[in-house]
């Protein structure tokens, strides 16, 4: 297995990216770390000549700057002697296990080209693509053309029996050039979304070279290259049109709509506006763009016109339209939190994006395309065929994403007391198990956001999940992992990760005591709601009594599913009023509450609060 990493004044961010390689899973005798350094003219040269002699496994070419990463990557490529070859750039970082997975996929699959999971930190990544693992992914099936970067497993006699090499010097979408001729040259592309591989980091610095606005007219010309390659592929049609559509609204729409569009001078937007148009004019008669998003057709509608009033338009119309979501139902189940949403995109002062039953078909939303750069009538199909929406885990920490498993459907539904306007809804039921939603895994420590996702037109919000009432806590697993439901400053909900039976009591913080009674087994606290538990969980704490007259009672104590079960032993409680303290790990209450002890089980219901230990 080798690994390429082209490399360039790295800095401080080479440091985090040799670390993940050299930490990685795969044994070191199976792997060449090959470090390309493109001309540097700071210490990087030194360090990773440092590097090659501390680690036999690391391989260091030095070579005079050549402006891109693309010559590097091809240095490597000639350098590399295992069967398989991944790229990486300098500042980002692996998953421990992610060359492991990546490499046991492709022997599995016998794929050419294996996908792992992606994920930005701080910046773009793709998404869908990596809901689920797919042994045979095809490009008229899969949309593959989401995720254009060379971070990837190939297999390496592919890349050299196909001459898939980069293009060289300073220039931009080399990368898109390489994978489009790869895609289109595998026999099979597979991709493995278990676990993440690849953290792709957004420096401090902004030195990423696809942070750089690109000059129009040669960024353009670049991505004819692109073009160029898959028309000399494939034939005029429909798989030729969906392959193709990916480098209209990504590499061409995606600049002209908000907020990126309110960024560029007047003059730099004109620009813009003018190659796109010709790229319109030579790549993309009206038949393919028909199966378009809507809003795509509208603004490649105005990019026809050369408008560049209706595309601001558009984009300052699109910026205030927000998604909704409903939440019916967040209740624990055997599977965990069955969830029950519905999802819209609605404008800014709360009313649903529409669409206008007119009499030759429906209409897109006037609010949101002027007449000007407005596309005729729409089906249904139109308007359903783009919409999706999926419920997301979003990690505070490593903005890790994983989305549950759920059952979605869209529809048109009528706007109440407008018959003739209608609005995409997405209805779904989502089940998040801690236990298995990580790709299988259970969730990490740490926060999670709690979030919906939402497509429709064209359009993508993000939207945080809000409740009225905070749902049931989960205690599962052994060792015993507590999954704690809460909210942020905005009502926004999380879900809280807790590892290890000495931060386990925050499970159980605030819980209302209904009753209880002194058994056999000691004295026995009831509460409320129930801790659903996965395994035989016991958690162990300790307890004060503390009765008005008498001596103070310290007595261990353990956690059940549904309730705390003081171990009294030889000691005798006194009737009358009694003061429970149960403390949990690292000095922390776990709960107080104020008893009357009785010959029968208590019958009030007592409120237990936390606060800090004395003493």
């Amino acid at each position: 297995m080798s690994v390429v990493v082209p490399t360039y004044n790295t800095g401080h961010y080479l440091e985090p990216c040799v670390d993940s390689l050299l930490a990685q899973t795969l044994p070191a005798d199976r792997l060449q770390l090959i470090f390309v350094d493109d001309g540097s003219t700071d210490d990087t040269p030194r360090r990773l000549d440092e590097l090659a002699a501390a680690h036999e496994q690391v391989t260091v070419i030095h070579m005079p700057p050549s402006g891109w990463p693309g010559k590097p990557r091809n240095t490597g490529i000639d350098a590399a002697r295992g069967e398989y070859l991944y790229f990486v750039d300098h500042d980002d970082v692996l998953g421990p296990q992610a060359l492991e997975d990546l490499v046991a996929t492709a022997r599995r699959t016998g794929a050419d080209i294996v996908l792992g999971k992606m994920i930005g930190m701080g910046r773009d990544a793709p998404f869908a693509i990596f809901r689920r693992n797919i042994d045979d992914a095809r490009l008229d099936e899969v949309p593959l053309m989401s995720s254009m970067t060379p971070h990837k497993l190939f297999r390496t006699d592919f890349l050299r029996e196909n001459d898939i090499r980069f293009p060289e010097g300073k220039r931009r979408l080399e990368d898109t050039v390489f994978v489009t001729k790869a895609y289109l040259a595998a026999k099979k592309i597979s991709v493995f979304s278990d676990r993440v591989c690849y953290f792709h980091t957004k420096r401090e610095d902004r030195a990423n070279a696809a942070f750089e606005p690109p000059e129009p007219s040669s960024y353009f010309g670049y991505l004819r290259e692109a073009i160029e390659v898959i028309e000399a592929q494939t034939e005029p049609g429909a798989f030729r049109d969906r392959l193709l559509s990916r480098f209209l609204v990504k590499e061409s729409l995606r600049k002209l709509t908000e907020p990126r569009v309110q960024r560029w001078e007047p003059d730099y937007l004109a620009s813009l506006v003018h190659e796109i148009q010709r790229l319109v004019e030579d790549h993309y008669p009206e038949s393919s763009v028909a199966k378009l998003p809507p809003i795509a057709r509208a603004r490649t509608a105005a990019v026809r016109a050369g408008s560049v009033e209706d595309i601001l338009a558009i984009a300052d119309c699109a910026a205030q339209i927000d998604g909704h979501v409903d939440v019916e139902s967040f209740e624990w189940a055997a599977g965990g939190w069955q969830v029950s949403w519905s999802a819209w995109l609605a404008h800014s002062d709360g009313s649903p994006l529409v669409a206008e039953r007119r009499p030759d078909g429906l209409h897109l939303d006037p609010r949101l395309v002027p007449d000007s750069a407005a596309i005729g009538p729409l089906s249904e199909d139109d308007l359903l065929v783009h919409a999706d929406a999926v419920l997301v885990l979003r990690h505070l920490g490593s903005w890790t994403n994983w989305t549950a498993p759920a059952d979605m459907a869209a529809a048109l539904e009528p706007v109440p007391g407008s018959p003739d306007r209608v609005h995409v809804v997405l209805r779904g039921r989502s089940t998040i198990d801690p236990r298995t939603v990580a790709g299988g895994e259970p969730l990490s420590t740490g926060q999670w956001r709690v979030l919906v996702r939402i497509t429709t037109i064209g359009l993508k919000r993000t939207v945080p999940v809000v409740l009225p009432a905070l749902p049931e806590r989960a205690l599962i697993g052994k060792p015993a992992v507590a999954v704690v439901p809460n909210t942020d400053d905005h009502g926004r909900l999380r879900l809280r990760v807790i590892r290890g039976a000495g931060r386990l009591p925050a499970l159980l913080d605030g819980a209302r005591v209904t009753g209880g009674s002194v058994t056999d087994a000691g004295l026995v606290l009831d509460f409320d709601h129930a801790t659903p538990v996965v395994g035989k969980v016991l958690l162990p704490c300790r307890a004060r009594l503390q009765p008005r007259q008498g001596a103070p009672i310290t007595a261990a104590a353990r956690a059940t599913p549904r309730a705390l079960v003081i171990d009294l032993g030889d000691a005798k409680l006194p009737h009358g009023p009694l003061t429970v303290e149960v403390v949990g790990g690292k000095g922390r209450v776990l709960l107080r509450a104020d008893l009357t002890v009785r010959r029968r089980p208590f019958r009030r219901p007592l409120i237990a609060t936390a606060h800090p230990a004395s003493g």
